[in-house]
């Protein structure tokens, strides 16, 4: 069972959460409407579950808080600054703010990094950050593995592609005769990955110091292990709630949602798991970047942007890609399933 501080605690995360999500929820419809680019709108809802996480360490540990004051205030000023910035973005339709927005991600990152490095290690460890040099491997390993999973999910997309005949023969003699030179540019995207981890590192902790360090072994505390990354799957998921309806598929946003609860479910099962063996919010954070970013392996930016918001997602499309992310996520299904309580690592931030 939860104690009283972690209970008020999760009561002000999801309220603070769900709360900032709803009220920009307006400013994603309105920019829908007036055809601003969205993408802007996505790229900040990150940040609100770290943001939810810090307001509700200072109303419930202030003292745990003050020991990490400068990363915490760092970030929440850095997260207000983009949603003031998206605010006059929508008012005005000027790039200057998204422009802005970027830089303000940049140099949010690079102070994290600073604060982090003079964090001592009972703070940094307690804080989630802490990695050590017996971990980088399992830490490179861990990565490789979520690499391989993210790839074997999209041969299984191309094969259906192929069987339902949306892809041909020939498409695959062409992929065949540029092979050679798409293994290029594969190898120079995987490098170019790392400098842009780093620079989005503001964005994909945003996420994942909310829904994998904190919400996870809170409802995995209370829950059990299994329901807990059930309920943080669908937590996630429809938190997307106004994405899905102005930017993802807003013309098919039923079959949307349902697919990515299915894929919520599975990715808080696979994700999860590997956060349970390493108790690190570098590990999430790298593997929703990964995840993200996957799509520019092998389509350029443009059309990267394009294939998000592809237009009407079809129920039978939708059926395959359910059973898709079932089949390849069974493994974790049965490991997580098969962990102790112990193994579960609680974030101890509003104790």
């Amino acid at each position: 069972m939860l104690k009283k501080n972690e209970k008020k605690g999760l009561k002000i995360y999801l309220g603070t959460v769900f709360g900032i999500t709803l009220l920009m929820g307006f400013l994603v419809r309105k920019a829908f409407l007036q055809n601003l680019d969205v993408s802007q709108y996505a790229i900040v809802q990150m940040l609100y579950p770290a943001m939810g996480v810090m307001i509700a360490v200072f109303f419930t540990n202030k003292d745990f808080f003050q020991k990490a004051k400068h990363l915490y205030w760092t970030y929440l000023i850095a997260g207000t600054v983009c949603i003031l910035l998206l605010i006059f973005y929508t008012i005005f339709g000027s790039s200057m703010f998204a422009e802005l927005r970027f830089y303000t991600g940049l140099i949010g990152s690079l102070l994290m990094y600073l604060w982090i490095f003079f964090m001592d290690n009972p703070t940094r460890k307690r804080s989630g950050f802490s990695l050590g040099n017996q971990n980088l491997f399992r830490f490179i390993k861990y990565v490789f593995l979520f690499f391989a999973y993210r790839l074997l999910s999209l041969v299984c997309s191309d094969g259906y592609l192929f069987l339902a005949g949306e892809r041909t023969i020939s498409d695959l003699s062409r992929m065949i005769e540029t092979l050679p030179s798409t293994s290029v540019v594969v190898l120079k995207t995987l490098l170019l990955f790392i400098p842009r981890f780093f620079e989005n590192f503001i964005f994909f902790f945003g996420e994942e110091y909310g829904w994998r360090s904190f919400l996870q072994p809170l409802l995995q505390k209370r829950f059990g292990i299994c329901r807990g990354l059930i309920l943080v799957g669908i937590i996630w998921s429809v938190w997307h709630l106004p994405l899905t309806l102005y930017y993802y598929a807003p013309e098919s946003p039923l079959q949307e949602m349902t697919a990515r609860i299915v894929s919520g479910i599975c990715l808080s099962f696979v994700m999860g798991y590997f956060y349970m063996k390493l108790n690190s919010v570098w590990l999430p954070a790298a593997m929703h970047f990964l995840y993200n970013n996957f799509i520019l392996l092998y389509l350029s930016p443009k059309e990267a942007a394009q294939s998000i918001t592809s237009g009407i997602i079809s129920w039978p499309d939708v059926a395959v890609f359910s059973v898709i992310m079932f089949v390849l996520t069974i493994p974790f299904f049965v490991m997580c399933h098969r962990m102790k309580e112990k193994c579960v690592g609680t974030p101890k931030l509003c104790e």
